[in-house]
């Protein structure tokens, strides 16, 4: 009786090793593939997010500065801050007070003011004298507070809180409605943003870090800056404001510059 010897299949101790040296050099592979591709997505997100935040702010910052009265605009010498007086509406004069309280314009009924908030400007030319309020009595730029306002046939009439007379008229015949001044403010990795701390003949002498309001966080220490180019008779004037973003314990940073124009004219 013949015995057949069956055939023995398996692998060797080389093929094995082989085989698992080749699937750890796979799986550091993938693994650092993915983790990569983890790290980069993330790293788009930081950029993407730090570049959404720079715009809001520049956006929000601007809008608000385009209504700034003309000529209120000014910067402190570290330009870390920038003032200016906001107006709420504008419109055309038909008569102005003679040390007296009444002014009456043409009728706007796209705003309504607020008794005892706003005031009325007129020819502001002068940043100088336009931050000496509060004034009681006698001639400005600016006028006393509004206490009262009533419109009729097309015709708004205001009452101001004292006898008051305007420094000078306008060419236009152009008059302004105005809140507070507002100041911005780079302050440590915060934009601050401050308002009805009324008018102050230098700037920020009434600015309150602790009670301000906080428009953007994450800011580079000394990155913000505000610049102010004046109008000259080929351009209108253009603020400035530059600062860098960049969230804690991260590389990544966006380094935002944004021009505004200054479209209102005296």
């Amino acid at each position: 009786m013949r015995s057949l010897a069956k055939a023995q299949h398996g692998f060797t101790m080389i093929e094995l090793i082989i085989v698992i040296v080749i699937s750890s050099i796979l799986g550091i592979g993938s693994v650092l593939f993915i983790s990569r591709s983890t790290e980069g997505l993330i790293n788009t997100g930081q950029r993407q997010q730090l570049a959404a935040t720079g715009w809001i702010i520049s956006e929000k910052f601007s809008r608000q500065l385009r209504s700034a009265l003309p000529h209120s605009v000014r910067i402190n010498n570290t330009n870390s801050c920038i003032e200016f007086i906001p107006t709420v509406a504008a419109s055309e004069y038909i008569t102005l007070p003679g040390n007296n309280t009444t002014i009456t314009a043409i009728e706007n009924s796209s705003y309504s003011l607020t008794a005892n908030a706003h005031r009325a400007a007129v020819y502001p030319i002068d940043i100088a004298s336009l931050y000496t309020l509060p004034i009681a009595s006698g001639t400005a730029q600016i006028s006393p507070l509004i206490t009262a306002s009533t419109t009729t046939s097309g015709i708004d009439t205001f009452t101001l809180a004292t006898d008051f007379s305007f420094s000078s008229t306008s060419p236009t015949n152009r008059i302004f409605f105005i809140e507070q001044p507002v100041i911005y403010c780079f302050f440590g990795s915060l934009l601050l943003r401050d308002r009805l701390y009324g008018f102050d003949s230098n700037i920020g002498d009434s600015f309150n870090a602790a009670t301000a309001e906080v428009l953007a966080s994450h800011i580079q220490n000394g990155s913000g800056l505000f610049s102010y180019n004046t109008a000259t008779l080929t351009r209108n004037a253009v603020v400035q404001i530059s600062f860098t973003l960049q969230f804690a314990g991260d590389n990544e940073s966006h380094t935002i510059n944004t021009e505004v124009q200054m479209r209102n004219v005296p």
